[in-house]
Parts: structure tokens; C-alpha cells; sequence
């Protein structure tokens, strides 16, 4: 199809590239551009309206152009918390202060309850932000609920970054959702007060949420049924064990506990098969049918979050649905795209840089281009069920296409099963779907009906999760540490657009473009392995509380035993020996010496090439001889030791105590260097420390 015939597709691309001018590339808009972009305005409908002779008639779509990426800056820069003149962070003391707020969305739950709060006073001054509260649970603790007011003195910080190397950017992620500072509270200190606020709709859909939980929590006492019932039927994952969470994870299904497009789907194709009736029923039947199909997916979108990949389906059908009934025309599914992406961009800019609103938008494209082109070139089945299966695995596999370099990037795994637990949860999904509808409504109406499908529901659930478990301890069920950066993952995207572009237009120049860009990506990837295959170094991780050192040689970790548990440990570490392309592991006594080409420890002394570091852990005793030079000292496990002494003694290049120390000994030792002329790194304010 010609670009021609997606004028939504064309006006998309100049809006992206406005937001990507702030969001991304970190650009305000200028304020003198503001009265010329008035003016721009004001002026485009003459523009547009104005008869070009033929030879211009690219002159009205490059203004058109330029006034859309001039309306995606504008709004991206507008859309940002901290450009509003009202913002309490003008009003920061850095002491404890007073903070007024209710709360819009409802809190996540965790080791620290997670609840985002709308800043309305600061020590009784009328301000505005958003304010992310950490709070610990006790027993006593009631969670918040959406719209409530509270009010509590808190010391307010901003966001902190990655404390790892290659780690999660928390607050990146927060930053795109519009949240820039953060306080800890003790729950005993935050007063609910009076009032109430939010709109109607967001209260109507978490009630009947909260009700929903309650009736599934009813029906399935199990923890395991109970977590993925509410998170197949609700989008709530709160309740999700991290075991049954990585199987979904390792088998490419954690999409279906994640209300997506695909349940949109199956709620509108259900609804369109139980409204067929009222649908041939004249005009009248047709807009009733349209109508109600449409207040069930909007209710259907508010009660699971309204995230953003269900915002994408629930506006694509909303689009869909109106364009027939208004024009009795099917609507092009890429214009639909554009137009859906557009109006929650509209509304939300920084949703671009969402990890749920690229792969749902990744994951259509890919199916819509491959899948019917993956069909023609497919064998016809006679049987229909097998028919349908084999339509199943074309779709995922086109959707797996089009997610791939999103997928490889966030993630760094791929599942080699996808196609296997896509067929599980599909039918698994489909059915519980209509079962759980039918278990909420029958436990309005005819509460023993339900008990016993309840009991139905709960078999087949446990069935589910046997069959992911099982399937996610397949041999190679997973390709893990596969390290792609930014640059990467657009080439290999690049690529993929190249290769679709062949394949639908059969032009050999856009074969042989996708084939350098892959070129250009595997010699990098090959410079970047021999360059790892030489590396050696030193990692102390910011782990609470705890110690993890790794120590680098080639594609092979040393690392110590910590006693960190093993969520603590994946978090702070797994992405940076991703990152530094570790192969094999090796759980290392510190107190069993070993030896490389590149690095070797003895006893309390490490060596990396020419480089020094001895580490003094509490857990094990003193060297003998301390009087050498040092590239670096690390303390650990609260060591009772003369620092001031010791680098009277030694040369030693910089001081490092890690988490497993407490806060008085880190100040102490701070001051003690500050004090001795030697640099230090305090890993709990500085975050990791990395010796290359």
C-alpha cells in the first residue's frame, strides 16, 4: 500500500519527532518560538486551504510537517511536572516538611507500599507535582485508596539513579511517568484526611475492581490460581510469586498476565458474536450493538489500569467501529495505528518512551505486515482445528518479529518456546476469560452455580501454570544475555523495516540495506566479544545491607558468596555481567586463593593486571603485612580496623566501604580520609564502584 493512502502515518512521524526533540534528546521548547508558533497556527488553515500549481504541491505537507513537530515540542515540553510554575520543588528546604495530597492511582504494592501522591500544599502553601511516598507495611497498615487525602511531614529528594552499573533506571521510568521526587514515611506518621477527589469514572472502576479481587479470592484459595486469575481476568499482578512470575517471563507468556490487546480482542470478538442479533436489527440495532460494545471495552480499559497497550486496542476498536458505522467502510488498520498513537500522545507525550506502549504498537505492526504474508506462503490444512493452531503460531511469530529488537533491548532473553506456551496460554486465556465473566456474574445471581464452576476454573488454572512451569525447565528454553544498547536495537529495527520493505515491494536495494545494517551490527558485536575476551576487573555492587564483589576475567565472573537473597542479587547484578558479556560463573571462597592470566587473590590481596586491591571483611582476618601500595582498599562486614593508621602506613589510591557496613563506620571512615588527604567512595551515597 502507498504512503499516499496513510495520511495518518504520514502526520504520525513529524508529531514523534517533535516529542523525541524533548523527551529524548533533552531540548525545551524555546520560549521566543511560542508567539511564531501562534502565529504558525493561526495561519495554517490559509495555508492549507491556499491552491498550489502542481509542481508546490509538496510545499502545503511540509509546512503541515513542520507545524506537527512545532505541536509534539510544544506539548512534551508543557506535559513535564517541573516546567509548571506552581511546582513544590520550587518550595524544597531540604528539611522535613509538611505535604498535603490525594492520591491518583491506586499503590503498588512490594517491600515499600509504592503510592503516588498529587501534591496540592506544602506547609500550608497551594502547590502542585506529583510525589512518589514509599511506606512500609506493618500490621496495622490499611492501603490508601484512589482519591483519598493525605497529609504527612516528610523529607522530599529527588529521584535516585541507577546505584549499579547496566541497571534498571528507576528513575528514568519515573520520569516518564511524570514523577521526579520521593519520600520515605513510617506508616504511623501519614494522616488520612478528610475529603475525597478523582473523577467518578476512576472510583467506579476501582470499586468494582476491588469487588472482582474479591470475588476471584473467594473462589480460588490457592495463591498461585488466585495471583493469575486476577492478572488474566484484572491486569493485577500484585499478588504474582516471583518463581511462577520468571516461568511466564522464561516462556514469552508474561504478556497474557498483563491485560493487553489480545483480551480487548477477545472481549470484542465475543461481544460482536452476542450482539450479532441486535446488529442486523437496521441503523437503530447496528448503533445499539456499536454503543454497548463500546462501554464494555472503555469499562473493560478502566478497570484493569487503563494501561497503555489497552488504551491502544480500546481505541483502535473505538476507531474501527466508528469509521464503519460512520462511512459503512472498512478503515485502514495502519491509519487506525497512527490515529490511536497520535490521540494518547496527544494526551500523554511521554507514553512514547513506555516499554508497554512500544511492544503493543511493535507487536501490531509485526502482525498485520507479517502475518498475512506469512499465510500465502503457508500450507493449507484440511482440518480445522489444526487450521486454527497453525494461524495461532503464524500470529505470534509475526508478533515476536515485530517486538524482537524492543524485546532484545529491555529484556536481553528470548524464548525459544514462545510459539509452544502461546498455544497454551491463548486457549488458557480465551477460556478463562469467558469462565471468569460468567464465575463474577454467577456469584452475583446464583452463588452455587459458581462454587462449582470455581472449582472448574481452579483446575484449569492450576493446569496452566503446570504446563508453563514445565515448559520453562525444557532444555534451552531460553536465550538469556544477549546485550543490546541503544544504538544496537535501532539498527536491528532499521534492519527489520528493511527486510519487510523488500518483502512487500521485492526491491533488492532494500534487501542488500538490511543486510549491511546487519553486517554493520555483527562486526560490532564481534569487536565488542574479543574486546571482552581481554577485559579484567573489579565490580563492588550497592546491595542493601549486603557484599557483592565480582571480579571480571575475560568472559568468565568470580563471584563471592553473599548472603543477599537471589531477587537482591539478579537486580543489582545480572545486567552487568550481561553487560561485560560473562559466559561462566564461579563461586569463589574468599578464602581459597585462585589464579588467571589477568587476575589472581591471595589471601586478602586481589590483583587485576597491575592493579592492587585489598579487601578487609570482617568476616576474616587481618593480613599480616599491610606496608605496600594500593590501587584501592574495600572494607566490608564492619571490620575492626585503624584506618587513620593504616594509610599512614600505605599508599593507597582510594577507600571503598560497601552496604555491608553500617552508617556510623562509613561517616567515620569518610571523615578519616577527608582528613588523611586519600579519596573515598562511600557506595551507599555513590553507588557502585568498578575498577576496569
Amino acid at each position: 500500500m502507498s504512503l499516499r493512502a496513510l495520511p495518518f502515518v504520514r502526520l504520525l512521524a513529524p508529531f514523534l519527532l517533535g516529542i523525541f526533540l524533548y523527551a529524548w534528546a533533552e531540548l525545551p521548547f524555546p520560549p521566543f518560538l511560542w508567539p511564531f508558533f501562534l502565529l504558525y497556527t493561526l495561519a495554517l488553515p490559509l495555508i492549507l486551504l491556499y491552491r498550489y500549481a502542481w509542481r508546490y504541491r509538496w510545499v502545503a505537507g511540509v509546512l503541515l510537517g513542520g507545524w506537527l513537530l512545532l505541536l509534539g515540542w510544544s506539548r512534551a515540553t508543557l506535559h513535564d511536572e517541573r516546567r509548571q510554575a506552581g511546582h513544590f520543588s520550587h518550595h524544597l528546604n531540604g528539611q522535613a516538611q509538611w505535604f498535603s495530597g490525594w492520591v491518583y492511582e491506586s499503590p503498588g504494592g512490594g517491600t515499600f507500599e509504592k503510592i503516588p501522591l498529587r501534591v496540592d500544599s506544602i506547609d500550608g502553601q497551594a502547590v502542585c507535582g506529583n510525589l512518589l511516598l514509599f511506606v512500609r507495611p506493618d500490621s496495622l497498615y490499611q492501603s490508601p485508596r484512589y482519591g483519598e487525602h493525605l497529609r504527612a511531614r516528610v523529607r522530599v529528594l529527588p529521584v535516585q539513579g541507577p546505584q549499579n552499573p547496566d541497571a534498571f533506571d528507576y528513575r528514568r521510568f519515573l520520569h516518564f511517568k511524570n514523577i521526579h521526587y520521593q519520600a520515605f514515611v513510617q506508616p504511623d506518621t501519614l494522616i488520612r484526611a478528610q475529603g475525597n477527589s478523582g473523577t467518578w469514572y476512576w472510583h467506579a472502576a476501582y470499586y468494582c475492581r476491588d469487588q472482582a479481587l474479591a470475588t476471584l479470592a473467594r473462589h480460588f484459595p490457592e495463591e498461585d490460581e488466585y495471583a493469575v486469575a486476577s492478572a488474566l481476568l484484572l491486569g493485577y499482578k500484585e499478588d504474582l510469586s516471583d518463581e511462577l512470575q520468571t516461568a511466564y517471563v522464561n516462556t514469552g507468556s508474561m504478556h497474557a498476565l498483563a491485560v493487553s490487546g489480545s483480551h480487548v480482542g477477545m472481549l470484542y470478538a465475543g461481544l460482536l458474536f452476542g450482539l450479532g442479533w441486535l446488529q442486523g436489527r437496521g441503523k437503530r440495532g447496528r448503533w445499539g450493538a456499536t454503543l454497548l460494545i463500546l462501554a464494555a471495552i472503555w469499562a473493560f480499559t478502566f478497570i484493569t489500569g487503563a494501561t497503555a497497550s489497552v488504551l491502544r486496542a480500546s481505541l483502535m476498536f473505538s476507531i474501527f467501529l466508528l469509521g464503519k458505522n460512520l462511512f459503512w467502510r472498512e478503515v485502514s488498520v495502519w491509519n487506525v495505528l497512527a490515529t490511536s498513537a497520535m490521540l494518547l500522545l496527544w494526551n500523554d507525550p511521554f507514553l512514547l518512551f513506555d516499554a508497554g506502549f512500544q511492544l503493543s504498537y511493535a507487536a501490531v505492526a509485526g502482525m498485520v505486515f507479517f502475518y498475512p504474508r506469512f499465510f500465502r506462503l503457508s500450507p493449507i490444512f484440511k482440518n480445522r482445528i489444526v487450521e486454527e493452531a497453525w494461524k495461532a503460531l503464524l500470529l505470534g511469530c509475526a508478533a515476536q518479529l515485530g517486538t524482537l529488537p524492543l524485546a532484545l533491548y529491555y529484556f536481553h532473553q528470548f524464548p525459544l518456546y514462545f510459539w509452544l506456551s502461546g498455544w497454551v496460554v491463548m486457549l488458557g486465556g480465551a477460556l478463562f476469560m469467558a469462565g471468569g465473566a460468567a464465575l463474577i456474574a454467577l456469584d452475583w445471581c446464583w452463588p452455587a452455580a459458581a462454587a462449582y464452576l470455581g472449582k472448574a476454573l481452579g483446575y484449569m488454572l492450576w493446569g496452566l501454570n503446570w504446563l508453563i512451569r514445565n515448559i520453562s525447565k525444557l532444555p534451552g528454553s531460553t536465550l538469556d544475555g544477549i546485550w543490546l544498547n541503544e544504538w544496537a536495537a535501532w539498527l536491528l529495527a532499521l534492519a527489520l523495516v528493511c527486510g519487510a520493505a523488500a518483502f512487500a515491494l521485492r526491491r533488492k536495494r532494500w534487501y542488500w540495506a538490511g543486510m549491511s545494517l546487519l553486517l554493520v551490527l555483527g562486526v560490532a558485536r564481534l569487536r565488542r566479544t574479543l574486546d571482552q575476551r581481554e577485559q579484567a576487573g573489579l565490580t563492588v555492587y550497592a546491595i542493601s545491607k549486603h557484599s557483592l564483589v565480582d571480579i571480571f576475567e575475560g568472559q568468565t565472573v568470580y563471584t563471592f558468596p553473599s548472603t543477599a537473597n537471589d531477587k537482591q542479587l539478579r537486580f543489582a547484578a545480572q545486567q552487568h555481567r550481561w553487560a561485560m558479556g560473562a559466559r561462566r560463573q564461579i563461586i569463589q571462597d574468599p578464602k581459597q586463593h585462585f589464579s588467571g592470566k589477568k587476575v589472581s587473590m591471595e589471601g586478602a590481596f586481589i590483583k587485576i593486571k597491575d592493579k592492587k586491591v585489598l579487601w578487609i571483611n570482617g568476616q576474616m582476618p587481618l593480613p599480616d603485612s599491610l606496608n605496600l601500595p594500593l590501587h584501592a582498599l574495600l572494607l566490608s562486614n564492619n571490620p575492626e580496623i585503624e584506618l587513620e593508621k593504616i594509610l599512614r602506613e600505605c599508599r593507597i589510591g582510594i577507600v571503598v566501604f560497601d552496604r555491608s557496613n553500617t552508617r556510623k563506620n562509613c561517616r567515620n571512615w569518610t571523615e578519616i580520609c577527608l582528613k588523611m588527604g586519600v579519596p573515598s567512595h562511600d557506595i551507599a551515597e555513590k553507588g557502585a564502584f568498578c575498577l576496569q
